[in-house]
C-alpha cells in the first residue's frame, strides 16, 4: 500500500488523541495496541523516506602497551 503524508497525519492525530480507530479514505482500520500504531507510523514515515539512518558511531580503543 502506498502511503500519504494525509494517512501518517491522521494517525498522528489519532496517537495524539488517544484514538485506535482511524479512517483512511474509505478504510477504517481498528489498532488493538498503541505499540501497532506506533509501528505503523514507523512504516508509514520510512516508505514515505521521513527517516533519516542512524549515524554509525565509532569509538576507539587506546594501549599505551603496558600491559
Amino acid at each position: 500500500m502506498a502511503f500519504t503524508q494525509e494517512n501518517l497525519d491522521t494517525l498522528n492525530e489519532a496517537i495524539a488523541t488517544g484514538t485506535r480507530s482511524v479512517r483512511y479514505g474509505d478504510k477504517q482500520v481498528d489498532y488493538k495496541t498503541l505499540d501497532e500504531m506506533l509501528r505503523a507510523r514507523q512504516i508509514m514515515m520510512q516508505e514515505l523516506g521521513l527517516l533519516t539512518p542512524a549515524s554509525k558511531k565509532f569509538y576507539s580503543k587506546h594501549n599505551k602497551g603496558l600491559t
